[in-house]
């Protein structure tokens, strides 16, 4: 079977997935070989594929046709230009998939594991983004709370090299507070990064049953202490006269120092 006719810039199909259009309706678009192919193996709904004809015609393009189709997705080909319009990077490769993140319930998040990270209003996608990436290399699924930057956002999902694609690995849910207090109704200890914490991070030691959860904050204001107020505050020791690291860099060495002391599932 082969893909669809070729697919114009100026279609009703390509304006639908301009890089506006797809921010506006919260569709995420996994661009290049790898990336494309995470998506398809992934747990996201995929809505379409977008191929150059040469790289269709090939092995590797013809798999990856074939994997959208199973997944119920429609298979464009697509020119240059076409690839060029829709793609959020400079030189546009070959291949992109146009996914949905999940919808999943904030229980169904928290069943089966006893690591979690929470994004706290963190904007920057690229921090949002290396944070997955961490967090499930690490065992822990990531929550992102109203106010951080949206899963569908194309340098997110690039900054998590196709990991957000993976089952329960990340969900967007709702205000912090209303998260701190369903962790809390659920047993869950919650330990946020604070700079000018009184105990470090190395000297918080729970039980290797318990179920923590990483709380990183904005960027900017850092955790928002209105909603996490009841978590305990730890800091990462530091030898060098340095104020902060990087929310990504930070969040990273607790997520490791968290693994180390738990299953992590």
């Amino acid at each position: 079977m082969s893909p669809e006719p070729l697919l114009s810039p100026d279609s009703d199909i390509a304006k639908a997935y301009l890089p506006a259009k797809r921010a506006k309706q919260g569709v995420a678009y996994a661009e290049g070989d790898t990336l494309a192919a995470e998506a398809l193996l992934g747990s996201w709904p995929v809505e379409a594929v977008f191929i150059d004809g040469e790289f269709a015609a090939s092995a590797r393009g013809a798999k990856l046709c074939s994997m959208g189709r199973a997944k119920g997705a429609r298979v464009h080909l697509a020119s240059t230009k076409t690839l060029a319009r829709l793609s959020a990077v400079e030189s546009p490769p070959p291949i992109a998939v146009a996914v949905r993140p999940p919808s999943l319930s904030i229980e169904a998040m928290l069943e089966g594991t006893n690591r979690l990270l929470v994004l706290d209003r963190v904007a920057d996608p690229g921090n949002a983004g290396a944070l997955i990436r961490s967090a499930v290399a690490f065992g822990a699924r990531v929550l992102l709370t109203r106010g951080c930057v949206a899963l569908s956002n194309d340098k997110l999902v690039r900054a998590t090299a196709g990991v957000c694609f993976h089952e329960m690995a990340c969900q967007a849910v709702g205000p912090g507070a209303e998260v701190a207090t369903h962790l809390a109704k659920e047993g869950w200890t919650t330990v946020a990064l604070h700079s000018h914490a009184p105990v470090s991070l190395q000297d918080f030691r729970p039980d290797a049953s318990a179920k923590v959860a990483l709380v990183i904050g904005n960027e900017s204001s850092g955790v928002d202490w209105s909603a996490w107020g009841r978590a305990e505050r730890v800091r990462i020791e530091m030898a060098g006269r340095v104020e902060s690291l990087n929310a990504s860099i930070s969040g990273a060495l607790a997520l490791y120092e968290l693994a180390r002391r738990g299953t992590g599932r």
